[in-house]
Formats: C-alpha cells, structure tokens, sequence
C-alpha cells in the first residue's frame, strides 16, 4: 500500500484516553504568496485533551499453523478445502466462496455469488435489532478460535444510522411506483485499542447479509498488536496548524481557498491494508470539514495529520 508521504515519516507511534472539551478557534496567519495559503482556518469542534505521551503499537504475526486455519475455516465458515499460502495469508477457495486469514490476524470472506446476485425487496429486510444479534454471535464465535486478541474491543458504530448499511437500486417503474431492490447488507462495528478508534482501510468490521440472515460476507481486522514504547504526541491545535502544511486532499486549488470550516478532529491509529508492507498502527488526527471558495463554493474534506512529531 503507498502510504502519504508525511505519514512514511512516522512509521512508529500510538495512542490516548478520550477526554472533550469544547472549542470554537479561528487560526488567520499571514504568510507570503509562496508559503501555505492565506486561507482563514475556522474551527468548530470539540477537540479531544490528550495526554503529552502515547504508545507506538507494533504488528506481530499470531503464528497460525495450516491444521488451525483448516479448523476455522470449517467451523465459522463452512469451508473444507486445503489452503495454500500466499502474501502473508491463508487462502480458502470452495466453488464461489473465498476465504482469506493473515497472519496478523485480518480475514476477509466472501461468497461471490450471492454478494453480486443477492437482491431484496424492502419488505424482506428483518429489523435492525435482528441482523445485529446475528453479526454480534458471529463475532463472539470467531472470538472462541482467539482470532481477536483481548487489547482490541468491538463495538457497534456510534451513529445508528450507520450500524446497518445497505445499497439500494432502483429497478424499474410499474404504474408510476418504482420498484427498488436492496443488496450489500451489512452491520459495521468500530475497533478500538485502549478506548481509541482504529480507522482506515484496515480498520473495518462488517458482516454482510443475504437472505434470511445467511452471512455471506465478513471483514474483520483483529490486528494482532503489543505496544513497544512510549512517544511524545502533538495537541490537536497543533496538527490544525500542521493540516495547512499537508493540504485538504481537495480537488479545489489551494488559491481558490479563502476559509476552511473544520467540523470534527479525533486522534485515531490509522490501520493500512491487510498485507501492506508497514508493521506498524500509526496515530494521526482524522480532520473532517469543509472548503470555502473564493466563488463561495463548498466542498467537504477529510484529512489526516500526523499525531506525532
């Protein structure tokens, strides 16, 4: 995985205990036309309080052998073919069904078929409650196999209205109703290490649906992690000040910038793809906001700051 570049930087890092404050600040630098912007920086947030130290969390491999991998395999997912070993991972394919465990304690199962033909109509979704029951089982039994190790916790995404996902796709239109059609059914939940979210693109718990319930997909990152040593943290008034320096990640040109509205900051460890390259969980500060242009255009952003020095 490719990294951001201020991110390779800081390959070695950690971790806090959530403590909020309200905070409105309005940052105005002056600068030079060659320097960072002009942009004013508003920010209307509850900043997090966060120690002067935090953790650097170190990948470790959990040393699964091929006769555990088969039992789980079997038992959680009813698969029952020989794995072969590639790219730091156990590889299951049965027919359309394909399982994946690495090493550092990431699976991922899909049956392809029913993720690509499953299609409900919105009276054959079970309530809410129900299909998180069902995802919170399949979790406790995978913990019974010790796939999650006991410093990470599991729990439900704080905003219900994402707890259950689904897309939904218009068919067509039969005497002026339309017709719609749900698939990709999912529950997510969050990971967290010592209270603080684990984000990015490993750090993902979902149980996919098909009908009636059948689980027919599954990502789960239970990073196998110990923590190594301690390292200094930055505030979050200073990764702002730093989020001038990276930039926004927007397409609108840094010129056409004349405020940065920011709406949320929270110091999470930032996971990469099962399978990257980098052995380490590294804090950042998730920055999520909005661009003001000159036009009076808006644009959302989201952002990471390094969250060490």
């Amino acid at each position: 995985m490719r990294l951001n570049p201020v991110l390779k930087l800081l390959i070695s890092i950690g971790l806090f205990t959530v403590v909020v404050m309200s905070l409105v600040l309005i940052i105005s630098v002056n600068r030079s036309p060659g320097d960072y912007g002009a942009e004013v920086v508003v920010v209307e947030a509850e900043l997090p309080r966060v120690p002067g130290e935090i953790d650097v969390l170190e990948v470790q491999s959990m040393n699964l052998s091929r006769d555990q991998v088969k039992l789980i395999a079997n038992s959680v997912f009813n698969i029952s073919v020989d794995p072969i070993y590639e790219n730091n991972s156990w590889v299951f394919v049965s027919g359309w069904k394909e399982l994946r465990i690495y090493t550092t304690g990431n699976i991922r199962f899909y049956d392809h078929e029913k993720m690509q033909k499953t299609f409900l109509r919105r009276e054959e979704i079970m309530p809410i409650d129900k299909y998180i029951q069902l995802a919170r089982d399949f979790v406790e039994k995978l913990k019974l196999y010790g796939l999650i190790p006991w410093k990470i916790s599991i729990e439900l995404n704080k905003s219900r209205e994402d707890v259950l996902a689904y897309d939904e796709t218009i068919i067509g239109t039969i005497n002026g109703s339309r017709t719609y059609y749900i698939n990709n059914v999912h529950v997510n939940f969050d990971l967290y290490y010592d209270g603080v979210r684990i984000w990015g693109s490993g750090g993902k718990v979902r149980v996919y649906f098909g009908r009636d319930g059948e689980i027919i997909g599954f990502i789960g990152d239970f990073w196998n992690i110990k923590s190594t040593r301690k390292v200094q943290l930055i505030k979050p008034d200073e990764a702002i000040q730093k989020l001038r320096e990276v930039g926004y990640g927007s397409s609108m040109p840094r010129s056409m910038i004349s405020r940065v509205v920011i709406k949320s900051v929270e110091l999470v460890y930032y996971a990469p793809t099962p399978g990257a390259e980098s052995t380490v969980i590294i804090p950042v500060y998730h920055i999520r906001g909005f661009l003001i242009g000159k036009n009076n255009e808006e644009v959302e952003f989201v952002q990471w700051v390094p969250a060490v020095y």
